[in-house]
């Protein structure tokens, strides 16, 4: 709360009275000459108190262009003010600080959806300002990419497999929210990389294909129930009837019952029929089992084609084939199903396809044509699926999980009509729809991330993204064809296009590529760095590591497997970086190590080991699969993409401290696949491929926020 100063006792107005006499006399005696110098006469020695209330700038969040899926963010920022400042409050909470509150920061709780941010400042002479700064800051689960989709009431249920979550998601697509992921209970089994779902009363059952498990989770949210034992191997599909679960398993190849309270599973035995080749999704209809195949099972001696097939759930019985490929030639192929539903008489199959992911209806009967329900020029201004996962019928309307745009669509199930969006993180969706970001750099104003194809850049403040480059930035232009580094200077981006064998240099302003250096055809290029006028390359083919002028030039080996007989060679090489004395290697062969090499005297030495896991103290392992490393400030900074975390390096003495992980900040979005990494002195910035996103974490505070809309 803001107090107000007040005089209240009689020796406190006594003392103003007095005060005020001395001051009326004073200015009596002043009149007709002389300085008369005060508050309403300032000199360079006495200067006026300010009028204004202090000012106020917002460090974390940066801006409203963000999102978190904690319950609550802890807010910093800066005032000044010339008279001191009293007081600053986030939301009426107030605000701590350390040094005058010249840095400050409060916790504030969130709800669901858009929460405001407003700074309210106080100067030590009482002067307020109820609008210092204002911002806001999106509170949701997102998806990364959603495998199963279940409805209940007035909500729909999402599994995530990249994040290993379950997301309630309210259907008018406004918000979502974590059920159960790793951090709900310590005690319980986490879901690896859950599958589909099926809701009975108030549990959920998930399948956890990568877990080889099947899990029981209360619907309000709580721990995890372990309902199989270790009798299944990759279960994919599962449904519930009465007391019992049926799961299907992908990599058996066979149907299995299992009791909804836990216990062993019996198989549903096929005496004939079509058989079982990567099942993918299953259905129930009263004594059916309608069960989707991939027919990619890569070990079944006899595989099939991908076709939808039905068996009896109470087994004895031959299985039956409803639909293929070849059944009805005019028809579109499967290709790869996904994801079955059942309306009425119909089966609606999402497929997802190597050019075209389509929605098709198959008669139940079987042995009948299908139809087609959505392909990518079902209608205009139809959003195309890109991988559909999973579907559910809902009144007139499917309901599709996709992966690829990570994202719930509505799609009329009579077709010929547009597709939407029903929630894809949030309203704040750019043009941009980002799949696999991997290379990060970033200067004072931009985040330069490369996504297949092309290269973006992305306010560090967030905002709306622009392309730089892509296949049609020029038609005379080098294309990108498998890029396994970027790194820039003042004005442009150099990318190695390892496709190619070549170093390119593209504009920071966006505009055609041009060839800095093409590269030995033996070589395997992998990384690329900047220091100075020099850029570094590392190969995995000779293990070389060399120097090119960034204007272009002779190409300077400076290291190679032969320079020294007992050091460590370089065979996978993932990431680079470089300082006056020394060229940095994250190397991940036999084991994971950070090298380094005297740029000196690299034939004396050889690669030197930085650290190794040895060195971590406690024999924690703080290493296992290192991809993007950066270099600031005298430490090197990692990402880790199997242990999910960014570890920090000190180029003088090789000490480590992992500065955010699964257990930084309890309720952040965790990294699920981190590839790429910058720095600056407030924030870290991650391109994260598991995610598909960009995320940003505060170095004040190891809070994680993820970029809006992309």
């Amino acid at each position: 709360m803001i107090k107000s100063h007040r005089f209240s006792s009689p020796r406190k107005l006594t003392s103003l009275f007095v005060g005020s006499l001395a001051l009326l006399l004073s200015g009596a005696l002043s009149c007709g000459g002389g300085n008369n110098f005060g508050p309403a006469n300032p000199s360079p020695n006495n200067p006026a108190p300010e009028n204004t209330a202090p000012t106020a700038e917002l460090v974390f969040p940066p801006s409203a262009h963000f999102s978190t899926t904690a319950s609550s963010i802890i807010v910093r920022g800066k005032s000044t003010d010339s008279d001191g400042v009293k007081a600053v409050h986030v939301n009426g909470i107030e605000a701590t600080s350390e040094d005058g509150f010249a840095h400050w920061q409060a916790e504030i709780p969130l709800v669901p959806g858009e929460n405001p941010i407003v700074v309210a400042s106080e100067d030590q002479l009482s002067h307020q300002n109820s609008q210092a700064a204002n911002s806001s800051i999106w509170h949701s689960a997102f998806l990364s990419g959603p495998s199963g989709i279940a409805e209940d009431g007035e909500f729909f249920y999402v599994t995530d497999a990249p994040q290993g979550a379950v997301l309630r998601v309210s259907k008018e697509g406004k918000s979502a929210e974590v059920i159960f992921n790793a951090d709900t209970d310590s005690e319980d089994s986490d879901l690896v990389y859950p599958g589909s779902l099926a809701i009975d009363g108030d549990r959920i059952y998930v399948t956890d294909p990568l877990g080889s498990a099947v899990l029981s989770i209360p619907k309000a949210g709580g721990g995890s129930v372990v309902v199989n034992n270790s009798d299944l191997s990759r279960p994919e599909a599962v449904v519930v009837d009465g007391p019992d679960l049926y799961v299907v398993d992908s990599d058996l190849d066979k149907v299995f019952r299992i009791p909804k309270e836990g216990g062993p599973a019996e198989e549903v035995t096929i005496t004939g029929g079509p058989k079982l080749d990567f099942p993918r999704d299953m259905v129930l209809d009263g004594e059916d089992l309608y069960i989707v195949d991939s027919g990619y099972g890569s070990f079944n001696p006899d595989p099939v084609l991908p076709s939808v097939i039905r068996i009896k759930k109470q087994g004895g019985q031959a299985s039956e084939l409803v639909f293929n490929d070849i059944m009805f030639p005019n028809d579109i192929p499967l290709q790869s199903p996904t994801g079955i539903a059942l309306d009425g008489n119909d089966l609606y199959v999402t497929s997802s396809g190597f050019f075209v992911s389509i929605v098709l209806a198959i008669p139940k009967v079987g042995n009948q044509p299908s139809r087609m329900i959505f392909t990518n020029s079902s209608a205009q201004g139809d959003i195309n699926l890109s991988y559909p996962t999973a579907l559910i019928v809902t009144g007139p309307d499917l309901y599709v999980a996709d992966s690829g745009r990570d994202s719930l669509l509505r799609i009329p199930k009579g077709g010929g009509e547009a597709s939407e969006f029903i929630f894809d993180d949030d309203a704040n969706r750019n043009p941009i729809d980002v799949e696999f970001p991997r290379y990060l750099v970033a200067d004072e104003e931009c985040l330069y991330f490369q996504d297949s194809f092309s290269i973006f850049c992305h306010p560090k403040a967030g905002g709306i993204p622009r392309t730089i480059f892509n296949d049609n930035t020029a038609p005379d232009d080098i294309d990108l064809f498998y890029v396994t580094g970027m790194t820039a200077d003042e004005s442009d981006l150099y990318v190695v296009n390892a496709g190619w064998g070549l170093v390119v240099r593209i504009p920071k302003t966006g505009g055609r590529s041009t060839l800095v250096e093409p590269l030995d055809a033996d070589l395997f290029p992998r990384a690329l760095t900047l220091h100075g006028d020099d850029l570094y390359v590392v190969d995995s083919n000779l293990g070389q590591v060399l120097e090119i002028p960034k204007t272009g030039g002779s190409v300077k080996k400076i290291f190679d497997d032969d320079t020294h007989d007992t050091d460590v060679n370089l065979y996978n090489p993932q990431s680079i970086a470089a300082d006056d004395d020394y060229v940095y290697i994250a190397e991940n062969y036999s084991q994971p190590l950070i090298l380094r090499i005297n740029k000196a005297d690299p034939q004396e030495k050889g690669t030197e080991v930085l650290f190794d896991n040895s060195m971590a103290e406690g024999g924690v392992r703080l290493l296992s699969d290192p991809r993007g490393m950066v270099l600031y400030e005298n430490h090197l900074y990692v990402v880790d993409s199997d242990l999910d975390h960014l570890l920090r390096i000190s180029t003088a003495d090789g000490s480590t401290k992992v500065v955010f992980g699964p257990d930084t900040v309890i309720g952040d979005t965790n990294l699920y696949f981190p590839f790429g990494v910058a720095v600056d002195d407030e924030h870290f910035y991650i391109a994260d491929t598991g995610l598909d996103a960009l995320v940003l974490i505060d170095r004040e505070t190891s809070q994680s926020l993820v970029f809006r809309g992309l």
